[in-house]
């Protein structure tokens, strides 16, 4: 029975251990905020290109304003605290 309570321990801690290296392998959360804004910025830039070529190729007009942007930024930040 001593073991067994001393395998259940070692087995406890040999999964906290990987879970702990698993947790930090990752990026940090600064950097991960750092990557989404990265993120964020390059996806505004993009459309704003696209809506420009949009309007010469195809003569229509697409608007890319800031409110749609904060609403991107603030939609996903909806969805991360809805995911935690």
């Amino acid at each position: 029975m001593a073991k067994e309570a001393e395998e259940r321990k070692k087995a406890e801690e040999a999964a906290k251990a990987a879970a702990e290296a698993e947790a930090n392998s990752g990026p940090s959360e600064e950097e991960l905020r750092e990557i989404i804004s990265e993120y964020f910025t390059f996806t505004h830039t993009k459309c704003m290109e696209l809506a420009d070529q949009m309007l010469q190729e195809l003569r229509r007009p697409y608007y890319i304003t800031p409110s749609l942007f904060l609403e991107l930024v603030k939609g996903y930040s909806k969805l991360l605290v809805d995911k935690q």
